[in-house]
């Protein structure tokens, strides 16, 4: 189980390490600039993979397979992608750095690594953005009808009886965070030192095969507890064994906060759990979100990593006002 569990971690470290950084005053994608290329069309701009293929979807495209990249990549039409990322970032006079990154461009299909929905590819920032963290990320549609559109893929798919797909937004103070529709809410006050906190529920939908979802959001003032206590605290308290800082996804959320920190873990006695911390300097608060899944048996390995990609997506929704 430890090994199994630690396999999936080092999986999502590689697949999130590659992206490219982006800090917390990017936008949740950056006003899509149209490009055509022979039975191409693309944007420039950051989204994520729903994003994407929602873009596609609404010009009458669909993003394309792993093979399909590859073989543009033969035929030379890669090389103008990069060229008209360059000629972006020109029109927007911004100097080009020496610098050169991983870019993504997102395919329906996993690569020969496992590496679901993604295609890692050299492309350039400028320093203007490198100083505000953010990067130029290339989606590209290929003409003709996907086979399966999103709103069938996994991103909707019922795990258990569990939608986990973020997509209800919520307000807890000053955090908005986007959370399973199928959760209902639950305010109230920490019994011992006074805090708030709202827990989002999902229960348990089937008998044979469980798998039940809580998200608790707590605002925790610094007076109260300070931001180096409680993560201390809950590596000790909060998980059955000791648990992974996930620094690959604190690198590629779109909201970052300094200190900040995410971990993830066994649950005290079944399941995984995702705790993550966010420091509100202005408001001197800290923010701990912590996702807790319980279910019995395991999931099949394809379902788990789709599960945990939902997990990094909830941490994504989230900003601070």
């Amino acid at each position: 189980m430890k090994l199994v569990f630690f396999f999936q971690i080092l999986v999502f470290i590689f697949f999130y390490s590659c992206s490219s950084i982006r800090d917390k005053n990017s936008p949740r994608k950056a006003s899509p600039k149209a490009i055509e290329n022979l039975e191409w069309s693309g944007y420039i701009g950051l989204m994520n993979w729903y994003e994407a293929a929602s873009q596609c979807s609404a010009i009458g495209m669909r993003l394309p397979t792993f093979t399909e990249i590859q073989d543009s990549e033969s035929n030379g039409i890669t090389k103008s992608w990069h060229e008209d990322i360059l000629n972006y970032l020109n029109q927007k006079k911004m100097e080009i750095s020496d610098n050169t990154t991983f870019d993504i461009y997102w395919t329906s299909t996993p690569d020969e690594k496992g590496n679901q929905g993604i295609y890692y590819a050299y492309s350039f920032e400028s320093k203007a953005y490198l100083s505000r963290g953010t990067a130029v990320r290339q989606v590209r549609c290929l003409r003709g009808k996907s086979e399966r559109t999103y709103t069938q893929t996994w991103l909707t798919k019922t795990y258990r009886g569990i939608s986990f797909f973020p997509k209800k937004r919520q307000i807890v103070k000053s955090m908005v965070i986007a959370v399973p529709e199928i959760t209902d809410r639950y305010d109230s006050i920490q019994a011992q030192l006074k805090y708030p906190i709202s827990f989002f529920k999902a229960d348990c939908q089937q008998t044979s095969e469980c798998f039940s979802l809580l998200i608790d959001v707590s605002v925790i003032p610094e007076k109260t507890k300070n931001f180096k206590t409680l993560v201390e605290e809950s590596i000790k308290k909060d998980f059955g064994s000791p648990p992974n800082r996930i620094q690959a996804w604190e690198t590629n959320l779109k909201f970052k906060t300094d200190p900040m920190a995410i971990y993830f873990g066994q649950g005290e006695l079944v399941g995984n759990k995702a705790i993550a911390f966010f420091y509100d300097k202005k408001n001197e608060e800290t923010y701990r979100v912590t996702i807790n899944m319980i279910f019995m048996p395991n999931f099949s390995q394809e379902d788990w990593d789709k599960i945990i990609l939902h997990v990094f997506m909830t941490l994504d929704s989230i900003q601070i006002n």
